[in-house]
């Protein structure tokens, strides 16, 4: 350290923004009955799409995603797709909608 360094106090400052995204993707399955053919485990993806600067993904397994399973329930699964590892919360949620686009079911939010 140097004579001039002495007595003089350093000062730093460092601000971090953390800030909600909101949005949505409508995915929307024309000729659902014929989706009921593919085989348990089996998958249908969507294109990407963006929120919060970060790009997503739903896989719909029409006829659920455990074929060890005694009956075939719907499963649809959010991924995030973006090469960035960083940890991420989110909160999400899926509905089921009507063709009028009103919520005919819906599970709660939950946070993952």
């Amino acid at each position: 350290m140097s004579a001039a360094g002495l007595g003089r106090l350093s000062r730093s400052a460092t601000r971090i923004l953390a800030k909600q995204a909101n949005g949505f993707h409508l995915l929307r399955i024309d000729g659902y009955s014929h989706t009921k053919t593919i085989v348990a485990g089996q998958k249908l993806s969507c294109n990407g799409f963006t929120v919060g600067g970060y790009t997503w993904r739903m896989d719909y397994y029409p006829n659920g995603r455990d074929t060890s399973a005694k009956h075939n329930a719907i499963s649809v699964y959010l991924q995030r797709t973006d090469r960035v590892q960083r940890p991420l919360e989110a909160r999400y949620k899926f509905s089921l909608l009507d063709h009028g686009g009103n919520a005919a079911y819906e599970l709660p939010a939950e946070n993952g």
